[in-house]
């Protein structure tokens, strides 16, 4: 008889699906903005947004009770590595087309494998390193071709994900006995206060469209967030480590739909992969 995922283990696979297709919208409307402003004020307005929506979630404005935590060293360690990634890969939106970027950071749900049996003593069977080994040869697929042009800009998206898959190991290692609300707060704050004191370097007045679409990498970004620690409370960070590379499916959508990056064969070879990959882990649990 075939393993199946329990309840808990299906919603929190759906909700990191929800996350990833989040996500890609965030990151569509970030590429759209470095054209108007900087990486950094991108990502100065994405954390002010993401800390404005915690009194919202856990239903008080009472700082010290936001601020409570077991577990500030690593909430700290989890908000430096969520600045740090997506500094580097809002610059990488720069310099590479959203599916390139975006398959080039599917070197994660590898770390994160091997992170979560390395340090959280996850067990990692088989299905799970196969899931990740094929999904991410199906990212391969897709960028393949563009291998020759990215040259350096490449290590832009690899160092944002190995950072990101650190920040993915505290979210694990906290979200099953931390307030969701107060891990959100905590993963802005450090961008929020570091990004706010180097402002007036950087800023400058967007139009009304900008602040609206600055607006909306904010909101899209905290919703994904949102998504992902609920996912991380459910179930392992090995076994929805595979579930990312779906992502890279909305990313080759919306680079069609917006910025005329038509996808080939190759691209749509490599999506049924990454489709597949994810498909046999839900299937076939461990």
């Amino acid at each position: 008889m075939k393993p199946t995922l329990s309840r808990e283990y299906r919603v929190g696979i759906f909700l990191m699906l929800g996350s990833t297709f989040l996500i890609s919208c965030s990151d569509t409307f970030s590429k759209l903005m470095t054209a108007q402003v900087s990486v950094m004020q991108i990502a100065l307005v994405q954390s002010v947004v993401m800390m404005a929506a915690v009194p919202f979630m856990v239903k008080t404005y009472h700082l010290p009770s936001i601020l409570r935590t077991k577990r500030v060293g690593i909430q700290l360690l989890r908000s430096a590595c969520q600045l740090t990634s997506a500094l580097l890969f809002i610059y990488g939106l720069k310099k590479l087309p959203l599916a390139d970027i975006v398959a080039l950071i599917f070197v994660g749900p590898l770390i994160v494998t091997l992170l979560s049996s390395l340090i959280l003593k996850e067990r990692v069977g088989m299905a799970r390193w196969l899931a990740c080994v094929v999904g991410f040869m199906g990212a391969l697929i897709i960028i393949r071709p563009g291998f020759g042009s990215i040259g350096w800009d490449a290590l832009f998206p690899i160092g944002a994900t190995s950072v990101y898959s650190i920040y993915i190991i505290c979210t694990r290692s906290l979200a099953p006995n931390e307030r969701h609300g107060t891990m959100l707060f905590y993963s802005a704050l450090v961008s929020v206060v570091a990004l706010s004191v180097i402002a007036p370097i950087y800023w400058v007045n967007p139009s009304i469209n900008g602040w609206l679409g600055l607006l909306c990498v904010g909101i899209l970004s905290c919703a994904s967030a949102a998504f992902a620690i609920a996912a991380y409370a459910r179930a392992p960070a090995s076994m929805l480590a595979p579930f990312a590379y779906v992502e890279i499916i909305s990313a080759t959508a919306f680079g069609f739909l917006i910025f005329n990056d038509v996808p080939d064969v190759l691209t749509l070879v490599g999506a049924a992969v990454v489709v597949a990959s994810g498909l046999y882990v839900y299937r076939h649990g461990s």
